[in-house]
């Protein structure tokens, strides 16, 4: 995102977003107070959306746990099809008292011991064409925002998102147009809906780029949009980050988590439920429970199993009708090994001697050396890695892709 420029305070931010009487904190207070946002995000935000072409909106949330990927951006899909979320991630460390407060609220790289890391997402997502054309009469009311529960437009102009009247000497046909308060609640759940879908997308690919399942931690914490450079709305009542805090969520330990591998993930909708994928994730607990051997052995099973299941014609019938499914070792002097890159290939033959020997015992000459958990996680990797290029070697020998 870009720089803090000087044209926008943190008090021009509260003018936007003053309380709703004298006797409550503004909506943005209560969100500085339990840590959904910054000072300095906001402002950042702001000049970020005043920049852009278009009408764009800023959506906020956070997971209580950090991803250990640093500060990234990665494009992701939105809630409606051919839709796209620039989805920026970034640790953030949370400092709390003893009587389990948030004092602070910290994105820089100093010294983190005492504090919780979490991440913070923003999502900017430009809108729709229906809404598109309302936005700017929504704006225009920010300059006076009195006039936000008075009607936007025409009724031409947002007859298509009028909400049911309340008034019951009204017929049952008729709507009343929104007002600049309808207007925002709808855009606010709306790019709630496609916030989740692209943070979804995104921790479906960590899982399968890490063989670790984060998914069921997807919920956002302390949602909020912003509409308008400066403008802050929310969808329901946030929840603070506090709350998924309790239950303590550890940073995970993945085999892979490069961006490059994330990025590749999203893309190509590689599921992190793929039988495969929730093998090698098994596999990947056997590791962290020090199973180097029975981990090894599995991840061999695993990649025999997707390979026969990939290319039919490495399994033989003999003539009493048994089925002999084909090895890792008949695969790679199959033609179909072309696929690969030359030292996958490499790997692939020096984890079949390994195998070998720790599933029949080094020769009586040699003394036996136990496999590292480091060794097993990289044969993960290497599995991971097989599957990717095979599978996205071409669209028509991609049936595992598709959603």
């Amino acid at each position: 995102m870009h720089r803090v420029a000087q044209t926008w305070t943190i008090e021009d931010v509260v003018t936007l977003n003053p309380p709703d009487s004298p006797q409550h904190t503004s909506f943005l207070d209560r969100l500085l107070e339990f840590g959904a946002t910054s000072p300095d995000l906001l402002l950042e935000c702001a000049v970020d959306l005043e920049t852009r072409h278009g009408p764009f909106v800023a959506a906020f949330g956070q997971l209580p746990f950090d991803l250990g990927l640093g500060a990234i951006k990665v494009d992701a899909p939105g809630d409606r099809s051919g839709s796209t979320v620039e989805l920026w991630l970034r640790p953030v460390r949370m400092s709390i008292d003893s009587f389990g407060r948030l004092k602070s609220l910290d994105s820089s790289d100093e010294d983190s011991r005492g504090r919780t890391t979490i991440t913070q997402l923003v999502g900017i997502i430009r809108l729709g064409d229906k809404r598109e054309r309302v936005h700017p009469l929504y704006v225009a009311r920010l300059r006076n925002l009195k006039t936000l529960n008075e009607q936007l437009g025409s009724h031409m102009v947002e007859n298509w998102m009028r909400l049911p009247e309340v008034s019951q000497g009204e017929p049952s046909r008729r709507r009343r147009p929104l007002t600049g308060f309808d207007f925002q609640r709808d855009v606010a759940a709306r790019m709630r809906d496609h916030l989740i879908t692209a943070t979804r997308a995104l921790l479906n690919a960590y899982s399968v780029s890490a063989l670790i399942n984060v998914r069921k931690r997807s919920y956002l914490y302390g949602y909020h949009a912003m509409l308008a450079p400066g403008r802050i709305v929310g969808a329901g009542v946030p929840i603070p980050i506090l709350n998924g805090l309790v239950e303590p969520a550890p940073s995970p330990e993945p085999v892979s988590s490069s961006l490059r591998d994330i990025k590749d993930t999203v893309g190509s909708a590689i599921r992190a439920d793929d039988p495969f994928i929730r093998r090698l994730q098994a596999l990947h607990a056997l590791c962290t429970d020090d199973e180097p051997e029975l981990a090894l052995i599995g991840i061999c099973t695993a990649l025999e199993w997707f390979l026969n299941q990939k290319f039919r014609d490495l399994s033989t019938t003999k003539r009493n009708g048994e089925v002999r499914t084909g090895s890792i070792h008949t695969f790679l002097q199959s033609r179909h090994s072309n696929v690969l890159q030359p030292e996958t290939i490499k790997l692939l033959r020096e984890l079949v001697l390994t195998r070998n020997d720790a599933t029949h015992g080094a020769p009586p000459t040699q003394r036996h050396t136990r496999l590292s958990v480091s060794y097993a996680r990289q044969t993960l990797g290497l599995a991971l890695n097989t599957y990717r290029q095979i599978n996205l070697s071409s669209a028509e020998n991609a049936p595992y892709l598709k959603q």
